[in-house]
């Protein structure tokens, strides 16, 4: 069995050929790397999110009702016209920046638990590697990565917390590929029998990406934002097939 501290994979080639890679255990020098990630991550969740809460019908007439009680408060017509729109901008960018911090919140734990405790808990990550003029591989940049731990609740059972690659190298087989390792060293290294995975409802690609996986949904949650019928669904799934495919 591969010791715990040497998951390195061989150099791996993208679907069309043009990326190197190979897939490691997170180093603490990766965290600045992972944080960016993740922050990437949530933009994603929170852009589509935040263009529903404006474009949604109860903003509309929201915003119609307070510029019509302006105009019997203020007196230039001006000021009546723009305080509204400010107002309403702020309370719903504050009610998504609540939120935010419960989308994908970047780990529940410390990074160097990451390190040391990596039978309990595991970052994987993707990294680009070229070859120098003396065929020597050099990493460079971070395209991926997968986080793993186990399951708060439930017992024998894993849960992938974070599974993300970079927009402009997807669809190139790097997060099958992450997903295959991390079900090897799940297979290999611990005693789980069941692997769990959370994502949000803005997250159709990925949530695409686990149904081909042979991952089902078990349980979905809602996060009220404000505005009716927009909320940050976030859905739980799950596999028994924990074995590489």
């Amino acid at each position: 069995m591969e010791p715990v501290s040497a998951i390195k994979s061989s150099i791996l080639k993208s679907k069309s050929g043009r990326t190197s890679y190979r897939i490691r255990n997170f180093s603490l020098s990766d965290r600045f790397d992972i944080q960016r990630l993740c922050t990437e991550e949530r933009v994603e969740i929170l852009t589509p999110l935040s263009r529903a809460c404006f474009r949604n019908r109860f903003t509309f007439i929201l915003l119609l009702i307070c510029i019509i009680l302006s105009m019997f408060i203020f007196s230039r017509l001006l000021v009546s016209f723009l305080i509204p729109p400010a107002l309403i901008t702020s309370f719903i960018t504050y009610r998504i920046t609540k939120l935010k911090h419960k989308i994908k919140a970047p780990f529940q734990h410390s990074y160097i638990e990451y390190t040391d405790k990596i039978s309990r808990r595991r970052i994987l990550v993707a990294v680009t590697t070229v070859e120098d003029d003396n065929d020597v591989m050099h990493e460079q940049d971070i395209l991926g990565f997968i986080c793993f731990a186990s399951h708060p609740s439930e017992r024998q059972s894993a849960l992938i917390t974070h599974l993300f690659v970079t927009k402009n190298f997807r669809h190139e087989k790097i997060g099958h590929n992450l997903l295959q390792i991390c079900r090897r060293v799940i297979t290999e290294e611990t005693q789980y029998q069941a692997l769990h995975a959370v994502c949000s409802r803005f997250q159709n690609d990925g949530y695409k990406f686990l149904l081909d996986h042979h991952f089902f949904l078990t349980n979905t949650w809602s996060t009220c934002v404000f505005v009716p019928s927009i909320t940050d669904e976030q859905k739980m799934l799950s596999t028994t097939r924990i074995a590489p495919l």
